[in-house]
């Protein structure tokens, strides 16, 4: 048998987001990628799981690491174009 209500007559399906899995350690996270920008979302981990053993020794939060890393450099870069952009605009033309 087939369906006859629409999906759009259904009320949308909400995503659950979980709390940060970082808890009150995202700011350490970006002060580390702030000092060294090249460095892996891996050895982040691992630093964490060196600070907070009792909350990150399983590395169960790696992926989440992962993403962060990834929105983080995102943001960076993302600033970084704007920025030179916006310099460039700000400069006065040359006749």
């Amino acid at each position: 048998m087939r369906r006859s209500i629409s999906r759009w007559l259904l009320p949308a399906r909400r995503s659950v987001q979980m709390g940060g899995t970082l808890g009150g350690h995202r700011g350490v996270v970006e002060g580390w990628l702030i000092a060294d920008p090249t460095v892996s979302a891996k050895a982040l981990m691992e630093r964490l799981a060196t600070l907070v053993p009792e909350a990150y020794a399983s590395k169960a939060q790696l992926r989440t690491v992962q993403r962060r890393v990834k929105a983080w450099r995102a943001g960076r870069a993302k600033d970084m174009v704007l920025g030179r952009l916006r310099m460039r605009d700000a400069m006065p033309a040359e006749v």
